[in-house]
């Protein structure tokens, strides 16, 4: 419970921008980018927990200059846990 809360308030300040406060990746920033945001809640339910901790590690396109700001393994397994937690 506390990685999820913790992974909860990571999201809202650095991933909901783009991705949506739901996963959904439809936010008018988002929608701005090439290639667009997944949408993570449908995502994230074919993928392995260290898959998941892999791509919010390394991002893609633009996303990995922005992961910079998510240091620490701690962050990101937080995410993870989070993320798990999301409904399609």
């Amino acid at each position: 419970p506390a990685a999820v809360a913790a992974g909860s308030d990571l999201f809202r300040q650095k991933c909901e921008i783009c991705h949506a406060y739901d996963g959904g990746g439809k936010t008018e920033i988002g929608s701005g980018t090439l290639p667009r945001p997944p949408a993570l809640a449908a995502a994230v339910t074919s993928l392995t927990d260290g898959e998941i901790f892999y791509r919010t590690s390394v991002g893609r396109d633009e996303m990995p200059a922005y992961n910079k700001k998510l240091p620490e393994a701690k962050d990101r397994w937080d995410l993870v846990a989070y993320m798990r937690t999301m409904k399609k």
